[in-house]
């Protein structure tokens, strides 16, 4: 007899795929060096692939399945802003490499730091996902508080982009502001899958 597809162990492992990419980009951007970067969004390509290939498997067993632990549609939408997350790292380091960035400014390890606390609080909290009725308040008490980071995240995007505007480079302001914008996406991913989860909850309890 086959095994029954878990679902939740599936939200699970995508978003500890995110957090391993968010710590390789905290790595990357840390250490920044031009002549790592290909090698660096190789692996990180590689995650993001990881992830894709659970959604597949997540979608090919609720085609056929009879009950789910929710909603077709909350599943689906949960599954898809969980890979909005892994899509939005993996976008950064590609960026990096578009835009030809041979310096790292030292305001990214901030950004960065941010985007890893997010994606561990999004982990935690698909692990406690399966036992949501009884942990509900922990769990809102958890997303409330990627809300907290995903705002420390606005303040970045505002105050880094403002200070971008003293460099008298065109090509720098255009570069970073737009890659402040990439990073700042990887906070609203996180958010937004938490609100998922928060609207999962209240429909089933």
């Amino acid at each position: 007899m086959a095994k029954k597809f878990d679902y939740f162990v599936c939200f699970s492992d995508i978003t500890k795929i995110a957090c391993k990419q968010a710590e390789l980009l905290k790595e990357t951007t840390d250490n920044y060096s031009i002549d790592n970067i290909h090698e660096n969004i190789k692996v990180m390509h590689e995650l993001e692939r990881n992830g894709d290939d659970l959604r597949h498997e997540l979608y090919d067993h609720l085609l056929h399945e009879f009950l789910p632990p929710f909603e077709h549609e909350d599943i689906t939408s949960l599954i898809e802003k969980l890979d909005d997350v892994c899509d939005a790292i993996d976008d950064v380091l590609m960026k990096f490499y578009m835009y030809n960035i041979t310096t790292c400014r030292d305001d990214v390890k901030f950004i960065t730091q941010g985007i890893i606390d997010c994606t561990l609080k999004l982990a935690e909290i698909t692990d406690m996902l399966p036992t949501y009725k009884k942990y509900t308040k922990k769990l809102f008490d958890i997303i409330n508080e990627v809300g907290i980071i995903e705002e420390q995240g606005d303040y970045y995007y505002m105050e880094y982009s403002h200070n971008l505007f003293a460099v008298n480079d065109i090509n720098e302001i255009i570069k970073w502001k737009s890659l402040y914008a990439t990073l700042e996406a990887c906070y609203d991913t996180c958010e937004e899958a938490t609100e998922v989860v928060r609207n999962i909850i209240i429909k089933n309890s």
